[in-house]
This record gives C-alpha cells, structure tokens and sequence, in this order.
C-alpha cells in the first residue's frame, strides 16, 4: 500500500503530493503456536508461544471459567488457589499492537492429592 501527502495552508493553497511512501496495514491476528501447562494440585501455570510478523504482541489475556480476562504484558501466567482433581476451562487471548487478536479455549484438569 502506498501514501501520499500534501498540505493545504490555510488560504487553500496546496503543495504537489509527496513521493509515495510504502506502508503495511496489519490486518492480521498474532499465532498462537503452543500453550505449555504446568499442573500441580492447586496451580496451573502456562507458558505461551506466539507471534505477529506485522505489528509485534501488544498483550496477554487469561481467563479461567466464567471469570474476567487478567491483562498481562508477560507470556507466563499460573492460576494459583485452585480444587485439586478439578476440570478448569481456561482461553487465552493474545493481542497485537494495533488490536487484531487470537484467542484459544481449552480444558486443563488438576492433579489429584494423594491421601496416603
């Protein structure tokens, strides 16, 4: 995509147009490669890969449940203070920087406690 300039001042007078400029309008979503989990009892932690080769990552979103999103600028997040041996649906949104998004929903259940 090209833009071009001109200015008007303010009697109307109006310059030649610029050389033309290049530009990307990024109207792609980031990709989501890969969710890694980190599952204990009462935790789950996640470590997301992803990329934007337009505009770059902006932020992070995790949801667990019915929940609100958690903004983070970070690629790590762990859910803490969970059930143990408990089905959770948690997405995860990842954001560019000029607002085109990805979102992925998945089922994660925590371990179980021993009663030993």
């Amino acid at each position: 995509n090209y833009i071009y300039f001109k200015a008007i001042d303010d009697k109307g007078h109006e310059s030649s147009p610029s050389k033309p400029c290049v530009v990307n309008i990024d109207t792609e979503a980031p990709m989501i490669i890969n969710v890694a989990k980190t599952v204990t009892e009462t935790t789950i932690k996640l470590n997301v890969t992803a990329e934007d080769k337009e505009s770059g990552i902006e932020k992070y979103y995790y949801k667990i449940g019915d929940n609100p999103y958690i903004e983070s600028d970070s690629s790590e997040y762990t859910f803490e203070n969970l059930t143990p041996n408990t089905e959770y649906t948690i997405t995860v949104r990842v954001v560019d920087k000029v607002g085109n998004a990805k979102e992925v929903t998945f089922k994660v259940t925590t371990n179980s406690v021993d009663n030993l």
